[in-house]
């Protein structure tokens, strides 16, 4: 996990009345994770800041996080958090702390397993899929390249010569933490505001943007105290 400087933090102008300090969950752990992200409103809210899903998400349900193969010989999945949206949409949510050699194609084959659940035996199915949509946040870079400082990365099935989506059923979103490196003041939409709140919320004993009801909802789950 990304070291989080305090003085560094005041020094940036966001200095925290002594009272607003408290002791807050670590969203990076198991239980904080799912607590945050088991909240249904707040998952919204972080998933509508970035995903793109045509329409708001205004419902979504929690669903069984274990894939278990139908085959004896084959691994089960059990995912962080899987859920099913309004628009029959499945998105799987996954963190990960350590780094993992083969991450990207874990991923892929998460997706892979999703989507292939929904196959229905008998020869009347004719491949009808909802979309699976991936969202992977990590504490390490996935994607080294220099030249590209961007926190969030987005998978698609594309032509790259037209540079059009050929298929939405699969996608994926990558959620570099370490590459986001701004202040509070610094951050330009509310994407970037959920980031910064996750990255420092325990170091700094404080939720920023409490303005925002969705921010004043994460402190108060959030606070320990």
């Amino acid at each position: 996990m990304a070291k989080y400087n305090f003085q560094n933090h005041i020094s940036n102008g966001s200095k925290m009345e002594k009272e607003e300090k408290a002791v807050m969950l670590n969203p990076f752990c198991d239980e904080g994770f799912k607590r945050i992200f088991g909240d249904k409103i707040l998952l919204m809210d972080f998933l509508n800041s970035f995903v793109d899903t045509e329409a708001p998400i205004v419902d979504l349900t929690y669903e069984n996080k274990e894939l278990v193969s139908e085959e004896n010989d084959r691994r089960s999945i059990i995912f962080d958090l899987f859920c099913k949206l309004d628009n029959g949409k499945h998105v799987i949510i996954e963190m990960q702390n350590k780094r993992q050699d083969y991450f990207v194609e874990r991923a892929l084959f998460y997706l892979s397993r999703a989507i292939t659940m929904q196959g229905e035996k008998g020869e009347e199915w004719e491949y009808g899929i909802n979309a699976v949509i991936g969202v992977f946040i990590t504490h390490f870079n996935l994607f080294d390249n220099k030249d590209n400082k961007d926190v969030l990365c987005e998978m698609r099935l594309m032509d790259p010569k037209t540079n059009k989506t050929i298929s939405d059923k699969i996608r994926g979103y990558f959620i570099q933490l370490p590459k986001f490196k701004k202040s509070n003041n610094g951050c330009a939409d509310h994407f970037e505001e959920w980031i910064y709140n996750l990255k420092n919320m325990e170091r700094m004993g404080n939720i920023e943007f409490k303005d925002k009801e969705v921010f004043k909802r994460l402190w108060d789950l959030s606070n320990c105290l």
